[in-house]
């Protein structure tokens, strides 16, 4: 595990996506790795961190994590972010997703949105 935390920083995405995704399937999904994931360069590797969040232990700092994702400058990331929080089932979280979609502009991101809302308050 110690060898996958290291390849979750490597410059190429392909590495690291594949190291972040061999962590989660192994239980070994930190805090620490989840934020070097979350912080690539490479937004693929942040989606699948942000996938990996619904198996870290803790999932009170996985929804914080996502939570500062919903304000990321890719709309995959915001939508990808928002489908996890909703999957996480964290109510607290509903204020967030909710002034997330007051200045969402993508479609997807909203739809993505909406029904992460919906799923939070039991609509």
């Amino acid at each position: 595990a110690q060898d996958l935390e290291v390849l979750v920083r490597h410059g190429d995405g392909a590495l690291a996506v594949l190291a972040v995704r061999a962590l989660a399937k192994l239980g070994q999904v930190g805090a620490g790795m989840l934020w070097d994931a979350l912080g690539h360069s490479d937004t693929e590797v942040v989606k699948a961190a942000l996938a990996a969040l619904t198996s870290a232990e803790g999932t009170a700092d996985g929804a914080a994590l996502a939570v500062s994702l919903l304000g990321h400058p890719r709309w995959d990331v915001r939508a990808a972010a928002a489908r996890v929080l909703g999957d996480l089932g964290r109510p607290e979280c509903l204020p967030a997703l909710q002034q997330a979609l007051t200045v969402e502009r993508d479609a997807l991101a909203r739809m993505a949105l909406v029904d992460a809302v919906a799923q939070l308050s039991g609509r």
